[in-house]
């Protein structure tokens, strides 16, 4: 099984929410993509679109929160959110 794995991206502090740096972002083929902590401080406006970059591009996503997301959030967010994904 082949494991990608990326941490403390903070999307946040991009003018464009990061679009511009996942783009430039090369990752290889993976069966399982690991986005680990501080990914960006939650807004549900501005994780969808992130979040379905990595899903449209890998079968296999696992979010894992950091201190970071919950900064602007709780717990009903991330209900939400996956049920946006």
């Amino acid at each position: 099984m082949k494991i990608s794995y990326l941490s403390d991206l903070h999307l946040d502090f991009h003018l464009d929410g990061g679009i511009s740096f996942l783009n430039s972002l090369e990752i290889p083929e993976t069966d399982l993509l690991v986005i680990a902590g501080d990914f960006m401080d939650v807004s549900i406006t501005a994780i969808v679109a992130p979040l379905r970059f990595f899903c449209e591009r890998f079968k296999n996503v696992l979010w894992v929160t950091g201190n970071h997301e919950y900064y602007h959030s709780d717990i009903l967010n991330f209900n939400f959110i996956r049920f946006l994904l």
